[in-house]
């Protein structure tokens, strides 16, 4: 059993190539990718002669004792989102988070910003001061260089592409970029539950403690995210106090509305929808993890 996992692992010992502590279960390293059987790199898997079949990776599963663990952290979750109180104190972690995504996207198109803290309405704003092109070039040879390591992956080459000309149209279109930064911070809430959501199914913990913790993370991200959107949708008192700042700033929603001609509720229909992905995504992940090692290290 590994101890990192808190005992929740069946370990079959250690990878010959990096030495990573293995489950008896797994047949790809996830630190390196490795194939476990041979001990040289991943090959494409090719029919069986007799049957035909594809020989697949084992799907990864959460037992029953590693749900509860989940769900509890999940339930705390709910008790604070509905105790005032507990909620302000929890609403730490989604401003940090998503003024942070701000400042991410931010430095990605090449704008140095500095993300500010109030924690009170709106929890805080962050200021683009300049934009320096060297960023942006930064940006592209670091997709030069993922290109050039994935060039005997088809498949990773058109996602790569893909990101590419996404990425181009937010560093070069003023509207795509704009938009992009300001659907960053809310997205980033997302995508860091996304993050906590994987590692609390997976069980990838130095204590089998940090499981209801990450799952807490996850679910209240969520949770606020959801509520915030559903308001905006059903609550008109809400909704028009979101669209009139206090300090006369644009809102991101409001903002992205406005440069798309959008109403507000589309936009907070796309988010409410949106808050499904993380725990979708984050189970999904867990659950292929060694099909999707496969493919990615596949020549």
């Amino acid at each position: 059993m590994d101890e990192r996992h808190g005992g929740s692992v069946e370990m079959g010992g250690t990878c010959p190539h990096c030495g990573e502590p293995v489950s008896a279960r797994a047949v790809i390293c996830t630190q390196c990718g490795v194939d476990l059987r041979t001990g040289g790199p991943v090959a494409h898997i090719l029919p069986e002669e007799d049957s035909g079949k594809r020989e697949l990776a084992e799907l990864n599963t959460v037992n029953t004792r590693e749900w509860l663990s989940v769900c509890a952290g999940a339930i705390v979750a709910v008790v604070f989102l509905l105790v005032p109180r507990l909620c302000f104190m929890g609403r730490y972690l989604c401003i940090l988070v998503h003024e942070t995504g701000h400042w991410l996207a931010n430095l990605t198109v090449g704008v140095i910003s500095l993300p500010c803290f109030d924690f009170q309405y709106g929890g805080g704003v962050t200021v683009g001061m300049t934009r320096t092109m060297m960023l942006v070039a930064l940006v592209y040879a670091g997709f030069a260089w993922l290109l050039w390591l994935c060039r005997g992956n088809r498949s990773l080459l058109v996602l790569l592409l893909v990101s590419l000309a996404a990425y181009a149209c937010c560093a070069h279109v003023q509207r795509f970029r704009e938009t992009y930064v300001y659907l960053a911070g809310h997205g980033f809430e997302l995508v860091v539950a996304g993050i906590f959501a994987y590692r609390a199914f997976s069980g990838a913990l130095v204590h089998e403690g940090e499981r209801p913790a990450y799952a807490f993370c996850a679910a209240f991200l969520i949770l606020v995210n959801a509520r915030f959107a559903l308001r905006l949708l059903v609550d008109s008192e809400a909704r028009t106090m979101y669209e009139n700042h206090p300090a006369g700033h644009l809102n991101d929603f409001v903002a992205v509305a406005q440069r798309w001609h959008a109403g507000l509720g589309t936009i907070a229909a796309g988010h409410l929808l949106a808050c499904a992905f993380p725990i979708l995504i984050g189970l999904a992940i867990h659950r292929y993890r060694e099909r999707i090692l496969a493919a990615t290290f596949a020549d």
